[in-house]
């Protein structure tokens, strides 16, 4: 069954791509969102597996009652499919800065062009509306298509970690990726930073 709201696409704070942004509500922790996370290809490089109902809702509504955390429904223009979720936190208030996380739960979907949109629209929101000054993530170097959907969405890769992520059958590298609000970051300097003489 598809996972609409009624009214959903009212709630839109953000579109363009093929799909909108909404703010994500309990009722579309449903038995079709909980089965992204039991799928072996979506959660692969994601630390969020097998999460419950009850799960999902505590991490909703900590968001809710401390405003440190802002979760949104990916869904599509035509027929308001939910088919993934953007988180834009844990912000951490004095250095104004917090994770931007895509996940795009329904596999039919993946490949569109749909993640990319979303980290665009969700990057906008985080600067323009909540005063984010700096947006990070961190992907496994063997995500490739999560890579490809933020640097297409104007991050940069800010720093490699050599071998930080353990999987099976060994470890990966990790993916320092962030976006700078133009609004305090006129002008950046060039990545991996030079280091200072020791």
């Amino acid at each position: 069954m598809q996972n609409k709201s009624p009214g959903a696409r009212d709630t839109a704070v953000a579109r363009d791509g093929g799909i909108y942004l909404r703010p994500m509500l309990e009722s579309d922790i449903d038995e079709r969102y909980l089965s992204w996370f039991r799928d072996e290809e979506v959660t692969r490089y994601l630390e969020s597996k097998y999460i419950t109902a009850d799960d999902a809702l505590a991490f909703l509504r900590w968001g809710q009652q401390t405003n440190r955390r802002f979760m949104y429904a990916v869904c599509l223009e035509d027929g308001d499919l939910h088919i993934g979720n953007v988180k834009i936190g844990d912000i951490q208030p004095r250095a104004m800065l917090c994770d931007l996380v895509t996940v795009l739960g329904d596999r039919n979907h993946w490949g569109k062009g749909y993640a990319t949109a979303a980290i665009k629209l969700a990057t906008a929101l985080a600067f323009d509306v909540y005063g984010i000054r700096k947006l990070n993530a961190g992907i496994y170097s063997g995500n490739i298509g999560s890579l490809k959907a933020y640097t297409r969405a104007g991050w940069l890769v800010e720093a490699v970690l050599y071998a930080q992520y353990a999987i099976a059958g060994g470890f990966q590298d990790k993916f320092v990726i962030s976006c700078f609000n133009p609004g305090h970051h006129s002008v950046l300097p060039s990545f991996p930073l030079t280091l200072p003489q020791v």
